[in-house]
C-alpha cells in the first residue's frame, strides 16, 4: 500500500487569522493617545510577523553545494521538470543532504497530539510555481531518491500556499541515521557479491529483484491492514538486515530502485493511486518493462518480472492502463510517465553452449512479442534451439538479432511467429541456416532493419517506433 497519506495543515489559515487580529488591534490603537502602548504593540507585531515569515524557506539555492548523498539516487523524474521545478527540487535535496549530514535540525510540529519533524516549509510562490507544480517537484524527488529514507509514514503537510516534508522523529538523531547507513551499506555489499558474474542489465536486475524478495515479507499491522510504520515504506524495512522489519509495496519498490541506481541498471519507481500500489519499471536493452516484486513475492515468482504493459494491467483486471499520462494525481501523483511503455516482454530463456556460441530456447512466458538477446553473460547468442517457440502459442512478432546464424530443426513447431523483425539486412538473413520442420518460420513475413527512411521498398523495412518495431510505410519514408 502506498504510504502517501495527506494531512491538511493550518499554518496559512493561522497566519491570516493572526494578521487580521493584529490589524484590528492596530486600528484601535490609532485612537489611543498612549504612545507607550503603541510602541509595545508595534514591537509585538514586528516580532510576530518575523516569527511567521521566518517559518518559510527563502528559496535560495546554493548552486555550489556538493551533494553528499548521491549514492542510490537517480534523476529520471528530475529531467522531466521545468527549470523552476528543478530549482525547487535542488533546494529540497540540499536541505535533505544537510539533515542527513547533521547540519540541519528538524522543525517540531504537533498534530492531533503526535509529534512530527518538518524539514522546513516551502512556499510555492517563492520558486515561481503553482501548487500542482510544487507537488510534482516534490514527488519527483521522492521517486528519484530512495536514499532519503527518513520520511514519516505521513510524509507531507501541504495546502495551496506551501508544503512541508515530514520526517520521522525516530530518525531525528544523526547517530541513529549513521547506524542505519552502515546496515544498508552492508546489504549493498552483499548484493555486489551476488552480482559477480552478472554482465547484462537483465541478469543484474534479476539478481536484485530476487534479493529484495528474499529479504522481506509484506508487513501488516495488528488489524490486518498494510503497515504504516516508518520503515515499511522505505529502503530501511528491506535493507537494514533485520528480518523483523518488513515492508509494503513502496519499500519493495524503492529498494529495487536504490540497488539498481547503485549497480547501473536503469530503473525507476512508479505508482498509481487508483491501485493504491507502487512497483518498478526497468529499461532492458532499450525497452521499458514492468516489474512488481510485491505481487511476485513467492515460490512461483516470475509472472510480473519484466513483463509487458498488457500482462501487467491484465493482472490487475484493467483492460486499459489505470492512469492518465497528462493528469496529476496518477502515476505517483506526478503524471510523469516513462517515455516508452511497450509490449515487448523480455522473457527468460534457457541457454546452452555450442561450438559456435549459445543456443537459446525454452521461452517461459507466452507473449505477443519477443526479442531474442544478442548476448548472454558476455557470450554471443548464435542459435535458436529446438522447440524454442513451443510455449509461445500467441507469438506474433519476433525480433531476431544479427548474431543468430542458425535455427535448429523443429525450433518453431507451431503457427508462430507471424512476423519476423530482423535487425540486419536481407543478405545477412538469407545466410541463416534453417533446419527442417520450421514451417511457421519460413511462412512468416520478414522485415529488415533500417534506421533511416528507405528510398525504395520501404514496406520491407522496420525501425523502433516508440520502443516497438514498426514498418516504414512508403517510399518517402513517412
Amino acid at each position: 500500500m502506498l504510504q502517501w497519506l495527506r494531512m491538511r495543515k493550518t499554518i496559512a489559515k493561522k497566519l491570516k487569522r493572526w494578521l487580521a487580529i493584529l490589524l484590528v488591534g492596530a486600528c484601535s490603537l490609532c485612537f489611543c493617545a498612549c504612545e507607550d502602548l503603541v510602541a509595545i504593540f508595534s514591537s509585538a507585531l514586528d516580532s510576530t510577523l518575523e516569527g511567521f515569515l521566518g517559518w518559510y524557506e527563502d528559496g535560495t539555492v546554493d548552486e555550489n553545494y556538493v551533494y553528499t548523498r548521491t549514492v542510490g539516487g537517480g534523476d529520471y523524474y528530475y529531467n522531466r521538470l521545468i527549470p523552476e521545478q528543478q530549482r525547487f527540487y535542488k533546494k529540497l535535496r540540499i536541505d535533505l543532504d544537510k539533515f542527513f549530514a547533521g547540519e540541519r535540525e528538524l522543525f517540531s510540529y504537533t498534530y492531533e497530539g503526535k509529534e512530527y519533524g518538518l524539514l522546513g516549509d516551502y512556499r510555492y510562490s517563492t520558486f515561481g510555481l503553482t501548487e500542482q507544480q510544487g507537488r510534482q517537484a516534490f514527488d519527483a524527488l521522492y521517486q528519484d531518491c530512495p536514499q532519503y529514507y527518513a520520511y514519516d509514514s505521513v510524509y507531507l503537510l501541504h495546502d495551496d500556499v506551501s508544503l512541508s516534508p515530514v520526517l520521522s522523529v525516530n530518525y531525528k538523531q544523526k547517530a541513529t541515521r549513521d547506524a542505519l547507513d552502515q546496515k544498508i551499506a552492508a546489504s549493498v555489499r552483499t548484493v555486489g557479491n551476488l552480482l559477480q558474474g552478472a554482465y547484462t542489465d537483465f541478469e543484474k536486475f534479476e539478481v536484485i529483484y530476487q534479493y529484495v524478495m528474499g529479504q522481506v515479507e509484506y508487513e501488516y499491522d495488528e488489524s490486518g491492514n498494510p503497515s504504516e510504520t516508518d520503515h515499511a515504506g522505505t529502503i530501511v524495512g528491506v535493507l537494514d538486515g533485520n528480518r523483523n522489519t518488513n515492508s509494503v509495496c513502496v519499500g519493495y519498490t524503492f529498494s529495487i530502485t536504490y540497488l539498481c541506481n547503485i549497480y547501473g541498471v536503469e530503473c525507476i519507481s512508479v505508482g498509481n493511486e487508483a491501485l493504491n500500489h507502487a512497483w518498478n519499471m526497468a529499461k532492458i536493452d532499450g525497452n521499458w518493462y514492468h516489474a512488481d516484486a510485491t505481487n511476485d513475492d513467492g515460490e512461483d515468482w516470475g509472472e510480473l518480472f519484466l513483463c509487458s504493459e498488457e500482462v501487467f494491467w491484465q493482472f490487475f483486471d484493467y483492460t486499459a492502463p489505470a492512469y492518465d499520462s497528462g493528469a496529476a494525481d496518477t502515476m505517483g501523483r506526478v503524471g510523469i510517465l516513462p517515455d516508452v511503455l511497450d509490449d515487448l516482454c523480455y522473457s527468460r530463456f534457457t541457454y546452452k553452449a555450442t561450438e559456435d556460441g549459445l543456443a537459446v530456447s525454452g521461452v517461459e512466458i507466452d507473449q505477443y512479442y519477443l526479442r531474442i538477446p544478442s548476448s548472454y553473460q558476455g557470450e554471443s547468442v548464435h542459435t535458436i534451439g529446438y522447440a524454442f517457440g513451443a510455449a509461445a502459442t500467441q507469438l506474433i512478432g519476433l525480433v531476431i538479432p544479427t548474431s543468430i546464424r542458425q535455427i535448429e530443426s523443429s525450433a518453431f513447431l507451431l503457427n508462430a511467429p507471424q512476423i519476423i523483425f530482423y535487425e540486419g539486412t536481407a543478405e545477412e538473413f538469407s545466410e541463416i541456416s534453417v533446419g527442417v520442420l520450421n514451417g511457421a518460420f519460413a511462412d512468416a513475413q520478414v522485415y529488415y532493419y533500417s534506421e533511416e527512411p528507405p528510398t525504395q521498398n520501404a514496406d520491407s523495412y522496420w525501425c523502433y517506433q516508440d520502443g516497438l518495431p514498426g514498418v516504414w510505410t512508403n517510399n518517402n519514408g513517412e
